[in-house]
């Protein structure tokens, strides 16, 4: 749907709870997202849909449950996610791990 936009300066941003915790443009990333892909093909097949973690801009800051995340790149539709609390797996043991939904 996108494979023709340049993605060289687009804005990226986060919202929690509707406040603006980080703002940035790829631009301004160490290693470009064409470099990123590159790297990443090299070792693993991608597929539609895939996402590739890159790291974060400054104003990272906790989450909790109950919280709304929102990520905005440029003019694209926006991601909307609120956050809860994992329910506990006997088979894991997990116990209180945050996780996203839509």
């Amino acid at each position: 749907m996108y494979a023709d936009v340049d993605v060289s300066d687009v804005s990226l941003e986060l919202w929690q709870n509707g406040e603006l915790r980080q703002s940035t443009r790829t631009s301004r990333m160490i290693y470009s997202v064409p470099e990123i892909i590159s790297f990443a093909s090299q070792s693993l097949t991608l597929l539609p849909g895939d996402v590739i973690l890159t790291g974060t801009p400054a104003g990272v800051g906790p989450i909790h449950a109950g919280d709304t995340l929102e990520a905005a790149i440029d003019g694209w539709p926006r991601l909307r996610n609120r956050v809860v609390v994992a329910q506990r797996s006997a088979d894991r043991g997990a116990e209180g791990i945050s996780t996203m939904t839509t």
